[in-house]
């Protein structure tokens, strides 16, 4: 089983197995080549998987802090495999793998052959300087540009921990009504929501 990004010909490649068949995604945009310094150098490369179905997009940033609008190209693999399962004991090849390992449908030699900034893995940022080895010529790069957001109403969760939301609203809720909407998205596929509600305090609740 495998999850990979390559690049070919100046364009972005996805390719992943979960046990069956191989599916494999290309992305539109070429890739182009500019000096690291400037914001327009850098690219978001986004991947989502859920169940068989694989979707890959690829934003660039603009000079105004923010990534361009990018298309998503999906595909889907055999129904039979769905599972990929990351655990701690697995490795995580950043820029290339060695070729004792390489799946055969991965086609390129030198991986994304690119600079990369940051690896996120299902919100979790990946320490790109904690790894275990490292072979090539690969050095260090200078810190690329970061999209400015507000994400004061998003909150990430791990298992571990909860988080308080306080009203951003500047208008005055009313004293005896009160609403509040919340969308979830997980990765997990025995994911259990439920809900609680404060009784003693007569609130009441729809859900």
């Amino acid at each position: 089983k495998f999850i990979a990004l390559e690049m070919i010909n100046r364009k972005v490649y996805l390719l992943w197995n979960l046990g069956d068949d191989t599916g494999t995604l290309m992305h539109p945009t070429e890739i182009q080549t500019r000096d690291a310094k400037y914001d327009d150098a850098w690219y978001r490369v986004e991947v989502t998987r859920s169940l068989s179905v694989g979707s890959l997009s690829v934003s660039r940033m603009t000079n105004n802090g923010n990534f361009a609008t990018s298309t998503r190209v999906t595909a889907s693999t055999s129904l039979n495999s769905t599972r990929f399962v990351v655990s701690q004991n697995n490795r995580i090849y950043v820029g290339g793998v060695p070729d004792s390992l390489k799946p055969k449908a991965v086609l390129s030699a030198n991986g994304l052959s690119t600079v990369i900034h940051q690896v996120f893995i299902d919100y979790q940022q990946l320490g790109l300087w904690h790894f275990a080895s490292s072979e090539g010529a690969c050095d260090g790069a200078m810190l690329g540009p970061t999209e400015a957001s507000d994400s004061s109403i998003t909150r990430h969760f791990n298992g571990f921990g909860y988080s308080v939301v306080k009203s951003v609203s500047a208008r005055p809720y009313p004293k005896k009504i009160f609403s509040l909407q919340m969308t979830f998205k997980t990765f997990d596929e025995n994911a259990l929501l439920f809900l609680t509600v404060d009784d003693k305090n007569v609130r009441n609740s729809h859900y």
